[in-house]
Formats: structure tokens, C-alpha cells, sequence
């Protein structure tokens, strides 16, 4: 009832509201509803419009003739019965125009009436039409109105036949509670049967005592027990068989790697020691920042090799892996650094979307909000990038990984507008995917590239992997430049103790890359 009311009281407000429009548009035309919308409608007419226009032109004609000729003339004779046909035919176009014989809007007939309705201009037409469209939406409201309040009387005549069931109420509470109370004694009562019953000594006795029965044990009989041990050290060798098997299509060193390459006619553009870090916990990747580093000269030997096999023509280097663990990210960060060093404005870019940023490795802070909302964060290369503080001319694009949907991540506007940019302001563009084997996304990155780098590592590159995506990427002409050899077993000396570093790939202090799944999503870092 209060809800019927509120919606009348708004109608009528709504109908308020629309009635004071009307009145000043009114104010405005100085015509009400029924000629604003025969007006409207005559104006609108592009037939009443070239009649009008003729009838213009013949009245003009006779005024121009009047003076010259008689009304008895010819001429004077045919522009009058012109004048009238078009007179006749504005009439009929009238009545057409506004139909039902004018019993809808009425009208004056007359030509004169006719062409004093139809001379709006588009402005005081546009006031007439949102006049008749507010009429419209009040004629509207005012049946909603009147419907509603058909529906409230209604509903009050309801509501005054319905009894007082309170009364009705009371009783059956009463009967409730009284069928309660019966129900507490019955429970009652029977929890008392129960005690009595437990309390009744019974009148069973035993006949006799019980006797243990021993059930004789079974010997073992020793060639079951030797053929049941047989089997299982047949299950576990045949285990251990399989898994050395498995691993038999890995490269265990980096001459196997080199014939690989050379079977299919591959450029080898480097080997590079693995490098030791500082904090075993971490997961930094190991960055050389000194110039007087030894491991700075095998990055500037792939540097030069890559610039002297590839030119001037590769502004833009992808550089991949088959899997994971291969020093990808540690090879892409040490190559900028060499560039960097040589001069070179160089950029890096972490298009690994599938995994968190290592750019802290950089010293670099990371954009807390990147994760949030990624488009936004490629959408401006001065604001996504960074600059590396302690190398001169190296900057950075941390990745705002681990995200989900990479893929449209990395074919959007956004990344094709700062890909296009990063070409014009920088010297050299590195960008650092995810390994091949995981996923598309370093396809999809690569059109925007000028070649590819595959980086591949003894003891965790498999064979048959590498072979395929040489393969792949040869026959697509993908721009495959070459190969380095990451983890390469080659004894580095430190100047100052000319004592050899480790750098087998067994060694427990060399940290180069970590798996880590977050949030559903594949987070290995490469």
C-alpha cells in the first residue's frame, strides 16, 4: 500500500514536472499541443513544401503581370487557375498529412489557415516536436497514473476484507505450547522407563568359560619369499633403467652441443661460463657489473660475433629458449650490459608475462600497480621504463608478471605502439621470452623482432627439443641468427688471485634461474 503510494506520488510529480515544460514551450511557440503538432507535421512535409513554393512562384508571377495585364488576359487566366490547382492539391496534402479528417488534431482547411500552420522554421520545429514528444509522455503518465490508482483502491478493498487474524494467532500459540508441554512429559517418562530398564538384573547366566583356541601360523615357504623380492628388484631396476633412459636425450657437454650445430649448419655465437653469486638464498640472477669482471669478455665476444654475423640490420634481438633453467634472462641481462658498455643506447625488455620480474637483479625498483593493470602500464614507454643505475646507457621494461591472458597482452595496440617506439629511440632492444617449450608467447613477440637467439646449456637442453625449434624457426625463416652455449664447462681466472673459479654444472654456488608457480599461472623464470 505505501509502495502504491510512493509510485503515484511520483507520477504526479513526473506529470508536474512535464505539464511546466509544456507551458513554456507554449509560452515560446504561442501555440498549444493540437497546433504545435499540426505544424510540425505540416512543415515536415516535403511535398506541402514544393507546393507551397509553387504556389509562391505563381502568386509572384500574377503580382509581377498585374500591373501589365488585365485579369481577362490569357496569361493573367492561366497563372489564376495554376494558382488555384495548387491551392486544391496543398488542401488535399493537408488532410493526408494530418488523416482521420482531422478529428485527431483539428485544423483550419483553409489554404490560408494551411499556410499560416505550415511555416515553421526548423527551430520552432524542433520546440513543436519536443512539445508533442512531452504531451505524448504525459498522456502516458497520466494512464499509468490512473491505472495505479485503480490498482490501490483495489488493493485497499482487499485489505479491509481481511479478518483480524490476531486473535487466530493467539490460540494457536496456546495450542503449541500445550502440545509442547505433553511432548516434555513423554520424553520424560520414557527417559524414567529406560533408567528402570538398566536397572534390571537380568537372569542369564554362562554356561562355561570361554577357551582361546590357537590358529596355527603358516611358515613362509623361502623360494615364494625370493621370488616376491625378485620381482620387486626387477620393478626397481626397471625404474631406474627408464630414468637413465630418459635422460639420455640431454647434452651432457658443450662439444655435443657444438656438433648438434654443426649437423645442421647452425652459427655458434658464444660460450659463456657460468657465472657464482653472492647470496646462495637468493634468487638474483648474476649480472656483470664490473668492468674489470672476467666474464665481461665472453659476453663481449657473443656481442661482437651477433653485430659482425647479423650488421646494423638487427635493431630488435629475441632471444629464447627450449626450456627452462637454461640461462636465457641471465644471457639477455649480461649481453645489454655489454652493449651498454660498448656505447650503445640499449634497452631491455621483459616480455616473459608468465613469470615475475628479475629486474630487482638490475637494481631496479618494480612498479607495485604493473600487475593491476598491464595495458596501462605498456601504454607509455617514458613510464614503464627503467634505467639501470649502476651502467651507463642500459635501461630496462621490467615485466608486470606473472599475468594472465599473455597472449592479447602481447599482440595489443599498446605493445605493437612501445615496440615501434623502442625501435626509433634505442640503439639495441633486447627482449627476454619465455622457453618455447611452455608456451606461443615468444612466437607471438616475434614478428616485432629482427632475429632470434637460442640459448641452450649442458646437462638440461634436450636433443630433440633444440633439433625441433632449429628446425621450426628455419623453415618458417624466422630469423634464427645463431646459438650460444650457456654453462659451458671453461675455467675463468680472477685477475687479482689468478685462482680458477668453478664453473662445473654441478656446482651448488651457481644460481641461474628458479621455477615458481603462483596463482595458477606458469611462473618459471629462464
Amino acid at each position: 500500500m505505501l509502495l502504491l503510494y510512493l509510485i503515484n506520488l511520483k507520477s504526479a510529480v513526473n506529470i508536474a514536472g512535464i505539464d511546466a515544460q509544456i507551458r513554456s514551450l507554449q509560452a515560446k511557440l504561442g501555440l498549444d499541443v493540437n497546433k504545435a503538432y499540426i505544424s510540425s507535421a505540416l512543415s515536415a512535409d516535403p511535398i506541402l513544401g514544393n507546393l507551397r513554393t509553387q504556389l509562391y512562384q505563381t502568386e509572384s508571377q500574377i503580382a509581377l503581370l498585374r500591373k501589365d495585364l488585365r485579369p481577362e488576359h490569357p496569361t493573367m487566366i492561366q497563372l489564376q487557375r495554376q494558382k488555384e490547382a495548387t491551392e486544391l492539391l496543398i488542401q488535399q496534402r493537408a488532410n493526408e498529412v494530418i488523416g482521420g479528417g482531422g478529428a485527431a488534431a483539428p485544423f483550419s482547411g483553409d489554404i490560408s489557415g494551411i499556410r499560416a500552420q505550415s511555416n515553421l522554421d526548423p527551430a520552432r520545429q524542433g520546440l513543436a516536436n519536443q512539445m508533442v514528444t512531452l504531451q505524448t509522455q504525459r498522456d502516458t503518465l497520466q494512464q499509468q497514473l490512473a491505472q495505479q490508482i485503480r490498482e490501490e483502491v483495489r488493493l485497499r478493498q482487499e485489505y479491509s476484507l481481511i479478518p483480524n487474524k490476531q486473535l487466530e494467532r493467539s490460540r494457536l500459540e496456546q495450542e503449541v505450547a500445550l502440545k509442547k508441554a505433553v511432548y516434555d512429559q513423554m520424553q520424560a517418562k520414557l527417559t524414567d522407563s529406560k533408567t528402570a530398564e538398566a536397572e534390571t538384573v537380568s537372569s542369564l547366566t554362562v554356561a562355561r568359560t570361554p577357551t582361546i583356541i590357537p590358529e596355527p601360523t603358516k611358515v613362509k615357504s623361502i623360494p615364494t619369499t625370493l621370488g616376491i623380492g625378485g620381482f620387486l628388484g626387477f620393478l626397481v631396476g626397471g625404474g631406474v633403467i627408464f630414468l637413465l633412459g630418459s635422460l639420455e636425450g640431454t647434452f651432457k657437454t658443450q662439444e655435443d652441443i657444438r656438433d648438434s650445430l654443426k649437423q645442421r649448419e647452425v652459427v655458434l655465437l658464444g660460450e659463456i661460463p657460468l657465472m657464482p653469486v653472492d647470496d646462495l638464498a637468493s634468487e638474483a640472477v648474476p649480472v656483470v657489473f664490473s668492468v674489470d669482471s672476467p666474464y665481461l669478455e665472453f659476453y663481449e665476444k657473443f656481442r661482437s660475433n651477433l653485430r659482425r654475423l647479423a650488421g646494423k640490420d638487427v635493431k630488435i634481438l629475441l632471444i629464447a629458449s627450449t626450456g627452462a633453467q637454461e640461462g636465457k634472462t641471465v644471457s639477455a641481462y649480461n649481453l645489454g650490459v655489454a652493449c651498454a658498455r660498448a656505447g650503445k643506447r640499449t634497452l631491455i625488455i621483459e616480455t616473459d608475462l608468465r613469470s615475475p620480474s628479475r629486474a630487482t637483479s638490475l637494481k631496479v625498483n618494480l612498479d607495485p600497480d604493473a600487475t593491476i593493470e598491464p595495458l596501462r602500464y605498456y601504454a607509455s614507454l617514458s613510464d614503464c621504463i627503467r634505467l639501470v643505475p649502476d651502467v651507463e646507457n642500459l635501461y630496462i621494461i621490467p615485466s608486470p608478471g606473472p599475468v594472465l591472458q599473455s597472449p592479447a597482452i602481447i599482440e595489443s595496440s599498446e605493445m605493437r605502439r612501445l615496440m615501434e617506439d623502442a625501435r626509433e629511440r634505442y640503439d639495441l632492444v633486447i627482449l627476454d621470452t619465455s622457453p618455447l617449450s611452455y608456451s606461443n608467447d615468444p612466437l607471438l613477440i616475434q614478428p616485432y623482432s629482427d632475429g632470434i637467439v637460442l640459448v641452450a646449456r649442458p646437462n638440461y637442453t634436450q636433443e630433440s627439443m633444440l633439433g625441433e625449434a632449429i628446425d621450426q624457426l628455419q623453415e618458417a625463416e624466422l630469423g634464427l641468427l645463431g646459438v650460444i652455449i650457456n654453462g659451458a664447462d671453461i675455467e675463468v681466472t680472477v685477475p687479482e688471485t689468478a685462482e680458477p673459479l668453478p664453473t662445473s654444472s654441478s656446482e651448488p654456488v651457481i644460481v641461474e634461474e628458479s621455477d615458481q608457480v603462483s596463482a595458477g599461472v606458469n611462473n618459471t623464470y629462464n
